[in-house]
């Protein structure tokens, strides 16, 4: 959950505004609690989030997950190759779409959205990807 504040306000129509808004700190819930009128969140703040792979190590992941992919397909698994699109400017993102392309088990995912820093979610998610390579090729 990200706080905010507001840089800017337009009304542009009846219903449509213009927000800009400028992100404070990021915190991370850890109980919400929605027996009140207005619910209350019990969060943590998130100091340091940690750099983003670079741009090498998503390309090298996103060509482990295509091999992954096109295993489990050759095994049996019903889905097509998906399309994998690299944004330099946002590594960030780009490492989240790479996490949605891996088929994995919901504590997995989890576990990946567990973590605070990107570094441990990269990390994570190329361990969890060498796995399913080492035991496919095993």
């Amino acid at each position: 959950m990200s706080e905010v504040e507001i840089v800017e306000h337009q009304d542009i129509s009846n219903a449509e505004q213009l927000v800009v808004v400028q992100c404070i700190n990021i915190h991370k819930v850890s109980d919400i609690d929605l027996q009140k009128e207005y619910p209350t969140c019990f969060v943590d703040e998130i100091i340091d989030i940690g750099l983003p792979p670079s741009e090498e190590e998503l390309l090298q992941l996103q060509s482990d997950i295509k091999k992954v992919i096109s295993m489990l397909i050759e095994q049996g698994l019903d889905m097509q190759l998906p399309d994998f699109e690299i944004d330099t400017e946002s590594r960030i993102i780009s490492l989240w779409n790479l996490c949605t392309k891996v088929p994995m088990s919901i504590e997995m995912r989890n576990k990946l959205l567990s973590h605070n820093s990107i570094d441990d979610r990269f990390e994570e998610l190329n361990n969890y990807v060498q796995l399913i390579l080492k035991k496919s090729f095993n």
